[in-house]
């Protein structure tokens, strides 16, 4: 933001600039040019030095900034005052020829005043921030995660003078030295990589090296990020230490980048981004950063604990790379096991950096002492100290050193540390196990000897809660596993027992040492990393799991949860949120994850009819707090997060085949299929299966939901308002489920009932290009056309589909909605491609074209003013200097009251607007209507008496600066088939009803500029 350095290097430039001066001689154009600016950045410097909001770090900084500025004015108004005095004429001749050589110059420093001029000003309106504002600002930028990665849990103790091994390689001294340096630094499990991360981050922190260098470390775990789709959430975490949390004045933009966030946050309180925009912006901050910083390191341990099954693994590589390249002033530091695929990334990016390979070896030196300083600090009174501290390190240093495994000494000094006399120790040494994967087992099955063994062959309670942890689909919360022990399969428990929960601390007794609580997260973890893939391992679930999968257990004990009595009865008061978390802490966790147990089970039929009975009996029968929060958390499942802002989701109930759907189970949908036909849903969601489906993106399941019957256009009699699953696919960017659903005769011209928006309409939103050709081809095969058909075509510039269209035969000249033809469409865009093909096939225009100018209004219109019987209700507004410009969602530019001068009952309402967006854009559809409806729109606002209804009015053609009228004409007869909500609307309009206008933006790089907004109320239809 607006710092001391921001202003010194303003002030370093003028300072240039003065000396450039002195031995210049102006002419009077260029004096008085000169004489404007430096009168203007004066009085701008001098509001700069008295502003109290202006973003620094302390006192001391704002009198340095007071000082500085006070140094440099007297400069300026020297300079001020030497152009000010006149030249003698006989001294003009020469400075005449000296200044001819320089008058490019000249201009070029003029032009450099200005913007210094500009940059001052930008200063000022930076300065301005607020508090709350830059904390927003932070919040956004921070990801939720920076916390939980700055600090890991697994590192083991560090004995002094061990983990230096990388610090002093000439690996290291080299890549420190090298521009754009790559270190990898790569080994075996347990071999102490994270041990030597914590040495190096140790060493950057110390205050020798934090002056030289910037720094920033993050140490990834699989817990942490497996719900992690976004890789700028780890590179934001880096960035989040690169400034410290309160140190808001050491945050570091362009202009552009703060002005862009500044604007975002004040007229939409939050950012509305797309994931490329949001990353295009945080990369520009990120690098900003580091450029105008101390050399920077940023460090990620773990890197094979990135999924390699998703590009994330690959992205975060890429991204810092892209960081070091663009700041040139960045070392980047990865550990992570040796494995091949992570070597082919940094291969794939090595002509972009110097690349260094560091191989960690466990040296034997470091062994030693490790396990010398963990019996000195756990000392036992056994015999000699010394002799018994020589006996173990003889034992196990040649034993980890074959296994190269700081991790497998840890484990072996935990079972020496339980001897009491020399006499077990000698056993214990004798019986200790080779590798790891032993150590492991050996402790497992001492667990379940300590632990009561259950029935029905299932593990202990131990070896469950080990397994419930590492199987979770998220990090466990204490309360959740406690909740999830406490249930069992048995028949005889209908509900909740309270009484038999096992306190976190008895499950940690049990577990030994294994299981950690986070206390910064309050989430519940494996010892290490390394026994989460023991216990995965298939010969270890084949050990402890020999009956049964333990994701098909887990799964039947949270059906089984779901199913308690507890479940159905009503919660009282406890609608909200923390209340019924309160009383059911594992509710959140079981409905939203229950069904993903499943996803990779083969599963006997048992637990398959088990699903089935649950889905069709006691997920029907929860109370309402339950169901709405069920539908809730399927509404975040994947893309459907759109869905919820038009009522997609919730409130209502899911039904049997929605859950199917939602977690993927294609053996049941026959079933569930014949299930639903002899039991209706009282209250369903508004999305059917189908449309959750296509939202999700999930092609195979839309196949499978055709194939046993799925109605494609959603027309069969239901209890709720009809919703194409077309659309949602539209609206979600499904393109493959689109397609399936357009070659199984779905209707591009179906609409959902509750705002009449049609399918085509979720087309026009950004980056649906792919999905819009699709359609454009499907309304051209049409025999039959629709008047909203031919206007997609036209508006999204499909030449090639509206000729093929009107050779069918289409009718040319169907008239809209909007009460206006394919025709008019062709001139509000202005293509004269299309105007004359429309042309070529007898098209006609029912407004007028060119518009006129009439005596009435300052603004063209193409509507002449209608004469229908009865007065007439008309306002407008204009707004000068090229328009008002709206960067956010719900901005009301016109409210108009049904009053008393206007005769009922209203027949037609026309709205005028003229409008352009901002010009450019990153996406598709650029001069076309397509990618604008998001980004650059308008709703029509009704009120009558208690009820609000919003519907789609315009939206503004796609990355063009030219203002273009827009007229819309509702009239009562041609919406009262079609779009019968709409029309109701209308009829329902009293005195004191209300119309607006509203404008929308998308936010960030979408504006809405507007320049005239009129509505017209009539009491009898406007005739064309």
């Amino acid at each position: 933001m607006a710092s001391v350095g921001d202003v010194a290097s303003l002030i370093l430039r003028l300072s240039d600039l003065v000396e450039w001066c002195q031995g210049i001689h102006l002419g009077p154009k260029e004096r008085q040019a000169f004489l404007e600016q430096i009168d203007l950045i004066r009085f701008m410097f001098m509001g700069l030095r008295d502003n109290q909001l202006l973003v620094i770090a302390s006192t001391s900084e704002h009198e340095q900034l007071k000082w500085t500025i006070d140094l440099v004015d007297p400069k300026l108004e020297g300079l001020q005052s030497q152009l000010g005095r006149s030249s003698k004429r006989w001294k003009e001749y020469f400075k005449r020829l000296q200044r001819s050589t320089k008058k490019a110059e000249v201009q070029a420093k003029i032009a450099s005043l200005r913007q210094t001029a500009q940059d001052i000003k930008s200063l000022q309106d930076i300065a301005k921030i607020g508090q709350d504002e830059r904390e927003r600002i932070r919040d956004w930028l921070e990801p939720s995660l920076a916390k939980k990665l700055h600090d890991t849990n697994y590192i083991q103790h560090l004995a002094n003078g061990t983990g230096e091994g990388l610090l002093h390689s000439q690996e290291f001294k080299t890549w420190l030295s090298a521009k754009n340096g790559v270190l990898w630094c790569n080994g075996n499990q347990g071999s102490g990589k994270t041990g030597q991360i914590k040495v190096i981050e140790q060493w950057f922190r110390d205050p020798k090296n934090r002056s030289r260098y910037e720094f920033a470390v993050v140490y990834c775990a699989d817990e942490e990020l497996r719900s992690v789709q976004d890789p700028m959430d780890v590179i934001m975490s880096l960035w989040s230490q690169l400034v410290p949390e309160k140190g808001l004045s050491q945050l570091k933009f362009t202009q552009e980048s703060l002005k862009q966030l500044i604007m975002a946050h004040r007229n939409g309180g939050h950012l509305m981004l797309s994931r490329e925009d949001a990353t295009r912006l945080k990369m520009d901050i990120l690098c900003y950063h580091i450029e105008h910083s101390r050399p920077t390191v940023l460090i990620l341990d773990g890197l094979d604990e990135v999924p390699s099954s998703t590009p994330l693994q690959q992205e975060i590589v890429r991204l810092l790379m892209e960081v070091q390249e663009r700041s040139n002033n960045c070392h980047l530091l990865f550990a992570s096991r040796p494995y091949i695929s992570i070597h082919t990334i940094f291969n794939h990016h090595a002509h972009h950096c110097t690349f260094f390979n560091y191989k960690l070896r466990v040296s034997e030196l470091d062994l030693k002492k490790y396990v010398e300083e963990q019996a000195r600090i756990n000392y036992w009174k056994i015999g000699n100290q010394q002799d018994s501290i020589q006996r173990v390190v003889d034992v196990l240093v040649p034993k980890c050193i074959g296994e190269e495994s700081f991790l497998l000494a840890s484990f072996y000094m935990n079972e020496i540390l339980k001897t009491k006399d020399l006499l077990q120790l000698d056993r214990t040494l004798k019986s200790l196990p080779k590798t790891l994967g032993g150590t492991y087992a050996t402790g497992l099955r001492r667990l379940s000897k300590e632990c009561p063994e259950p029935q029905d062959g299932l593990p202990c309670k131990a070896i469950q809660a080990l397994y419930w942890v590492t199987f979770a689909k998220r990090p466990l919360r204490p309360e959740e596993l406690e909740h999830v022990l406490a249930i069992y399969e048995d028949e005889s428990y209908t509900d909740l027992n309270r009484d038999g929960l096992m306190s976190l601390k008895a499950i940690e007794s049990l577990c030994s040492e294994l299981l950690v609580v986070d206390s910064a997260t309050a989430q519940v973890t494996v010892g290490h990393k390394t026994l989460a893939d023991h216990l995965k391992h298939p010969e270890t679930i084949k050990e402890w799991w020999p009956n049964r999968c333990p994701n098909e257990y887990m799964a039947s004990i949270l059906m089984k949860y779901l199913s308690f009595e507890c479940m159905k009865r009503s919660s009282g008061t406890g609608s909200k949120k923390d209340t019924l978390d309160r009383q059911l802490p594992l509710l959140q966790y079981a409905l939203q994850y229950w069904g993903d147990y499943l996803a990779d089970v083969r599963g006997s039929a048992a637990i398959w009819d088990q699903t089935f009975d649950f889905l069709t009996g006691p997920s029907q029968d929860w109370n309402r707090n339950i169901k709405m929060k069920a539908a809730d958390l399927v509404a975040q499942r994947g893309e459907t997060w759109v869905l919820r802002r038009t009522a997609a989701v919730s409130p209502g109930n899911l039904s049997p085949l929605h859950w199917a759907v939602n977690f993927n189970f294609l053996a049941l949908v026959q079933r569930l299929f014949e299930h639903e036909k002899c039991h209706s849903n009282d209250n369903p969601v508004s999305i059917s299966p189908l449309g959750l489906a296509v939202s999700q993106g999930r092609l195979e399941m839309t196949r499978c939901l055709i194939e046993n019957g799925a109605d494609v256009n959603d027309k069969e009699p239901v209890n709720r308002d009809r919703r194409p699953p077309l659309y949602d696919a539209a609206f979600c960017g499904s393109i493959a489920c689109a397609k399936a659903l357009l070659d199984a005769g779905a209707d591009c011209s179906a609409r959902k009932e509750d705002n009449e928006e049609s399918v085509l309409w979720g087309i026009y939103w950004v980056d649906r290009i792919e999905i819009a050709k699709m359609v454009a081809d499907a309304i051209s095969r049409n025999e039959q056309a629709t008047a909203e058909g031919l206007e997609f075509l036209v508006k999204g510039g499909f030449a090639h589909q509206l000729e093929q269209a009107l050779r069918r035969g289409q009718d040319v000249n169907l008239v809209c909605h909007n009460g206006k033809r394919a025709l008019d469409y062709a001139y509000e865009l202005d293509n004269r491609e299309l105007i004359d093909i429309l042309k070529s096939h007898g098209a006609v225009t029912r407004l007028r074209w060119p518009a006129f100018q009439p005596k009435s209004s300052a603004m063209p219109q193409n509507l002449p003013e209608a004469q229908p019987a009865g007065p007439a209700l008309i306002k407008q507004t204009s707004f000068k200097e090229g328009g008002r410009i709206y960067q956010s969602w719900g901005h009301v530019v016109l409210d108009v009251t049904i009053d008393e001068t206007c005769q009922l009952p209203v027949r037609s309402l026309v709205f005028e607007t003229v409008s352009s967006d901002q010009g450019w854009s990153a996406g598709t559809g650029k001069g076309t209507y397509l990618g604008s409806a998001h980004g650059s729109s308008f709703v029509v606002r009704i009120r009558n008496q208690d009820k609000e209804h919003e519907f789609a009015l315009q939206h503004n053609v796609h990355a063009s600066r030219q203002p273009r009228l827009h007229t819309n004409v509702w009239n009562l007869s041609d919406l009262e088939e079609t779009f019968p909500v709409r029309a109701q609307c209308i009829k329902a309009m009293k005195h004191g009803s209300s119309v607006q206008i509203v404008a929308n933006a998308k936010g960030q790089g979408w504006i809405n500029k507007v320049q005239f907004a009129r509505v017209r109320v009539y009491s009898e239809e406007v005739n064309l």
